[in-house]
């Protein structure tokens, strides 16, 4: 943060540590509060983020989560699922459950 080229900076990646997380995202907001954090430590201080689900529902904030590498994989079929085809899932579910 003391170097000139700070100033030039807009979004930091954080792979730290949850509690290293916590103590960057202060420091960063103490030296320039607008500046925006993309969590990728178990901090979650803002919003979990899946993007392929609800970037724009975040988009504006200023420090996200973008969940484990698990959930970025599997958290868009599960959407795509409820959103697209819950009805025919559960209908053949209780269809082969018989």
């Amino acid at each position: 943060m003391n170097m000139p080229e700070f100033a030039d900076i807009d979004i930091v990646f954080d792979a730290t540590s949850a509690g290293a997380h916590v103590k960057n995202d202060a420091a960063l907001r103490e030296a320039k509060p607008d500046i925006r954090l993309i969590d990728l430590t178990p901090a979650a201080i803002g919003p979990y983020c899946v993007p392929v689900v609800n970037l724009e529902a975040n988009v504006d904030q200023l420090n996200v989560n973008m969940v484990t590498c698990g959930g970025q994989a599997t958290i868009p079929m599960v959407a795509a699922v409820f959103t697209r085809g819950a009805c025919s899932l559960r209908r053949n579910y209780r269809f082969y459950r018989q």
